[in-house]
């Protein structure tokens, strides 16, 4: 029968194998020499993986076609083993490693990149200096900075894009009283802790130039463009503006919002796109409205127009939603962002939104958590939920959740007995050919066993990945957790 199977035609053969599971035919190569050099085609990989529902640790912005298939074998193996644990309702930590030790210098703001090979940290000492770091995590055991810069004032926004293989943008909004100013860092990454080289400027925006916009509400990076979104200075205003930067060729574009709740709004950018959503709340219900528009061209444009001006000086754009979407939920619900985004091609891209119950206490056994999927293709914007049942959860609080929407991780006090204990979600996947529900787990319990209990946590940051989270603590100290 092996015989017979082997010296069918390769199209045959490969039509066969793109009918069993991923597991199976791990399995199959290792039967003989032949079936192995059939499962090491990349073409083989590439149909295999092209509706891969486990986030897979490959290179940012990278397709997979481009990819070998020893190397998408690899990671395939290693997703399948993070996602058995991670869907396991017993908590399996790896390690607990400490990267900062007790000092006076607090963690305030954490940053796990995608792939939670780089951390970035913000770090308040008692007076007004803030210190802004990017760690090498490829090794825990020994993290070192990679970037270090300090600034006099509070950071209010971090961001940070990490668009190259070698290079990865860091941006900051920071205030010293009313006075506020951008830094956009081009971090070039280096293994050599021996030596941290100066990093210059990308971009800076001072106080006196951006004052006149307004205050800032928010910034993302994507690329090489940046997106500012600045709120009215009184309540007597109505109009928040949208400023939008070419980090390279330093041409700016303002967009005028003339509804308010735009500017209130969050912003998540893409490479083409940038999409806005604004939440309402009634004791009733919950409502996102969920906008996408286009980047302005002379922004985004590979030869903008020689009289396209440059920063500071901006050009005035009108910008009308391309296309848009509300959803509603039934009762009151807090919604939450993913931080980063997936990674886009084209007009197709995604984000997650999370939702959980407001900080009520009354009938905790009908307490759920819905995961929205937000999609977009270029005309059209879709929003799928999955309402997951979570009977355990008085409501949820300070939520991590991946662009993807497939893993979530946050903390959930509980008011009766002033415990707390750090929980995990993990989507509805297709395994085996069997569905596989979506699932709500224990990641830490009140009590760990650690040198902190999920009550310490004072920040925390997560990527779905590589499971790995970091966090801070009151006494100035950082941890990385693997599971």
């Amino acid at each position: 029968m092996t015989l017979a199977f082997i010296h069918l035609p390769q199209d045959a053969l490969i039509l066969i194998c793109l009918h069993l599971s991923v597991g199976d035919i791990l399995n199959l190569m290792q039967t003989c020499r032949v079936i192995h050099a059939l499962g090491s085609l990349d073409y083989l990989w590439h149909r295999l993986l092209a509706n891969w529902d486990i986030p897979l640790d490959v290179p940012l912005n990278v397709d997979l076609v481009t990819l070998p298939s020893d190397f998408l074998r690899n990671a395939v193996v290693k997703a399948l083993e993070l996602d058995r644990r991670w869907r396991d309702s017993s908590s399996h930590l790896h390690y607990a490693q400490r990267i900062i030790s007790p000092n006076s210098s607090f963690v305030d703001g954490l940053r796990l990149l995608p792939g939670g090979r780089w951390l970035i940290t913000i770090q308040y000492e008692q007076t007004t200096r803030t210190h802004i770091t990017l760690w090498s995590m490829k090794d825990p055991s020994e993290a070192h900075p990679t970037f270090q810069e300090s600034v006099i004032g509070r950071v209010r926004f971090l961001q940070a894009h990490h668009h190259e293989l070698d290079q990865i943008t860091i941006g900051i909004a920071f205030a010293r009283g009313t006075m506020e100013t951008i830094r956009v860092y081009n971090v070039l990454l280096q293994d050599d802790s021996s030596n941290v080289p100066q990093h210059p400027l990308a971009f800076e925006a001072a106080s006196e130039e951006l004052s006149t916009f307004g205050r800032i509400a928010g910034m993302k990076i994507c690329g090489k463009v940046m997106t500012v979104v600045f709120a009215p200075l009184s309540p007597s205003q109505d109009e928040g503006k949208i400023v939008c930067v070419n980090l390279l060729s330093k041409i700016a574009a303002i967009i005028q919002c003339p509804d308010w709740s735009f500017a209130c709004g969050r912003v998540k950018l893409f490479h083409r796109h940038f999409a806005v959503i604004t939440s309402r709340y009634t004791p009733q219900n919950a409502s996102a409205c969920i906008y996408y528009h286009g980047l302005p061209s002379v922004i985004i444009d590979a030869n903008p127009p020689s009289t396209a001006p440059c920063w500071p000086t901006t050009l005035p754009i009108n910008s009308s939603p391309i296309a848009s979407i509300s959803w509603k939920a039934d009762s009151t619900l807090v919604f939450e962002l993913s931080d980063d985004m997936l990674t886009n091609t084209g007009d197709t891209c995604s984000f997650t939104m999370l939702g959980g119950p407001t900080h009520q206490y009354g009938n905790r056994t009908a307490t759920s958590i819905v995961v929205l999927r937000v999609s977009f293709n270029g005309a059209n914007v879709s929003c799928n939920p999955t309402s997951v049942t979570c009977r355990s959860l008085p409501f949820i609080s300070e939520v991590r959740a991946s662009p993807s929407g497939r893993r979530a991780v946050w903390l959930c006090p509980d008011p009766d007995t002033q415990e707390c204990t750090l929980m995990k979600f993990a989507s509805g996947r297709t395994s085996e050919a069997h569905e596989l529900a979506p699932c709500v787990s224990t990641l830490m319990p009140s009590f760990s066993g650690l040198p902190f209990n999920p009550r310490d946590i004072h920040s925390f940051a997560f990527d779905e990945i590589s499971c790995r989270l970091a966090v801070s603590l009151p006494s100035g100290e950082l941890y990385i957790l693997q599971y």
